[in-house]
């Protein structure tokens, strides 16, 4: 049984973890030790929740989008097959923006959208996935409470899952 190497986990998924014990109260977060398209399992009671985690950097306008307009994004990419196979319930989403500190210089700022998989699916059945059979998707926050999906011709709204953790803490309550 190949495993990755347990001593240097993901950063992406160590921060999601971290964010997970600080929004999600009396649970258990575990990194599975093979790669089966699941980063972080959440558990509480007997109930658990299956995580994917994608991050990327934020580029400061560095592409001209679709609509002709510079603009500033983040880049995740999910192969198709993966995302139709997945047994993850959720897919989170971490871009690491700069920011500007109270000593003047730069620090990273993740940020979190959290996408439930059968959303995510269906958000793509009508994307561009190309040749390679590779969704993309390019996020641009516009402030702290709006964020879409900018790799199409009419940008996607995903500001609902902007720091959505209650979303992943619905499937774990109690009933």
């Amino acid at each position: 049984m190949p495993l990755r190497n347990l001593w240097a986990l993901e950063p992406d998924e160590c921060t999601v973890a971290e964010e997970l014990g600080k929004e999600i109260q009396n649970c258990q977060v575990y990194f599975p030790t093979h790669d089966t398209g699941v980063d972080l399992i959440v558990v509480r009671g007997k109930k658990h929740v299956a995580i994917q985690v994608k991050g990327s950097r934020y580029y400061p306008g560095r592409r001209k989008g679709i609509l002709g307009k510079e603009s500033s994004h983040s880049w995740h990419q999910i192969k198709a097959k993966k995302l139709a196979e997945s047994n993850s319930d959720f897919y989170i989403f971490v871009t690491w923006k700069t920011k500007d500190n109270e000593y003047g210089t730069k620090e990273f700022e993740p940020k979190f959208v959290i996408v439930p998989v059968g959303v995510l699916r269906e958000r793509c059945r009508n994307k561009n996935k190309g040749r390679a059979n590779i969704y993309h998707f390019y996020f641009t926050f516009e402030d702290d409470n709006v964020v879409s999906d900018t790799r199409e011709k009419v940008p996607v709204d995903y500001s609902e899952f902007l720091k959505g953790w209650l979303k992943i803490n619905e499937p774990l309550a109690e009933a």
